[in-house]
């Protein structure tokens, strides 16, 4: 029945109140007695509380049902003995006309959501019945207590039964969710292979190497030029070096002066020249030179000329940049060599990925779906509170 299946999972357990019947007393079990009436309180955990209408037609349809009413009245009111009276009459359809629930309030306690309805047995004054309204009404009244009851174990099962299917459901979706993963990581490592990455790589790698050689082209361009600068300063340099007259009579003085010490030698070997007079060559020699050095750094001194030994500096320097540059170079041709041979993996890549978002989506589905049975098998449980009109 759809009521009883909206009702049934709102049961956890049932506090029965023993019913005080204002018009008869428990202990009496006369006939003749043709209307009774009471108020039935539901006390439900509000997160699972039903609507209006919803709990007045569970009421209805139980009280009025034929496993309830019906039961009921041919126990209690004896129609099966009347000859005018026949199964036919006596209908589930029919009951309403003896049994009726009217929605009273609906109130919020806490977490709890109270609902009351006014139970009214009348009607029971055709001829020849027996009528016993109170034990009529305590009977239907047992007879929804009982189907709550077995509402509640109806749903303890399906719970029980849905949680075991919910929590494999989840298992299964864990297990999936991470084996693509260890796929994926096996052909990219930590990386990511989609193609629109690989291929970003690529471009961003292909800048690089861009910038790299046209840091070699200046480089290059830039050693030519100190190179020709240098080679500008040497010719400077000795031309200077030849155009000097100082220079040029210093270098005369050292001839001279090497003339004549190889004189005073030749005199000396064959004993006719004096050891003084050689040492005293050898002197005048010796300061010659040194005055022709010192004569050429002069000449070759940055305010004459370009400091050579500066410019050779800039060119060891440039040289180091340029193997770094070529370094760095190889080093990119290399890994986009690499990243190609990835654009292969990359479409299994994207299959693993999409199946992996899909597991995902379906781990947390499971997951959310498992969470929520949980929550709504775990509520307070709902009392029945049955009072005189």
């Amino acid at each position: 029945m759809k009521t009883a299946k909206i009702f049934s999972i709102l049961i956890l357990t049932l506090l029965f109140v023993p019913f005080v019947f204002a018009k008869e007393d428990q202990k009496s079990q006369t006939s003749g007695i043709k209307a009774a009436s009471c108020v039935i309180r539901i006390a439900l955990d509000r997160k699972e509380m039903l609507l209006q209408s919803n709990a007045l037609s569970y009421v209805r349809s139980v009280l009025q049902s034929s496993g309830v009413g019906l039961r009921a009245a041919r126990e209690f009111m004896d129609f099966q003995n009347e000859a005018n009276i026949n199964d036919v009459y006596l209908s589930p359809g029919n009951l309403d006309q003896f049994i009726n629930v009217n929605y009273i309030s609906e109130q919020l306690v806490g977490n709890d959501v109270i609902y009351t309805f006014k139970l009214s047995i009348s009607d029971l004054g055709m001829s020849g019945q027996k009528a016993n309204a109170p034990a009529f009404m305590k009977a239907i009244v047992e007879g929804l207590k009982k189907e709550l009851y077995k509402s509640y174990e109806d749903y303890k099962k399906r719970m029980e039964q849905q949680l075991r299917i919910a929590e494999e459901n989840a298992k299964n979706a864990e297990k999936e969710f991470y084996a693509l993963q260890e796929q994926m990581r096996k052909i990219s490592g930590t990386g990511d292979l989609s193609r629109r990455k690989v291929l970003a790589d690529i471009n961003s790698l292909q800048d690089k190497i861009e910038n790299q050689q046209l840091s070699i082209a200046l480089n290059e361009a830039e050693l030519e030029n100190l190179s020709n600068q240098i080679n500008v300063a040497m010719r400077r340099a000795n031309e200077k070096l030849k155009n000097d007259t100082v220079l040029i009579e210093l270098e005369n003085f050292v001839k001279v002066a090497q003339k004549a010490l190889d004189s005073i030698k030749q005199e000396v070997e064959v004993g006719r020249g004096s050891k003084n007079d050689l040492v005293s060559a050898e002197e005048k020699l010796s300061r010659a030179k040194v005055e022709v050095g010192r004569r050429k750094e002069e000449l070759q001194s940055p305010s004459g000329t370009l400091n050579i030994d500066a410019l050779n500096e800039k060119i060891a320097a440039a040289s180091s940049r340029q193997n770094s540059y070529m370094k760095s170079l190889k080093n990119y041709q290399r890994q986009v060599a690499e990243t190609q041979e990835n654009i292969e993996k990359s479409d299994e890549y994207e299959v693993l990925s999409i199946k992996s978002d899909i597991a995902k989506s379906s781990l947390r589905n499971a997951l959310q779906n498992l969470a929520d049975l949980k929550r709504n098998a775990d509520i307070v449980p709902p009392t029945i509170t049955v009072m005189g009109d």
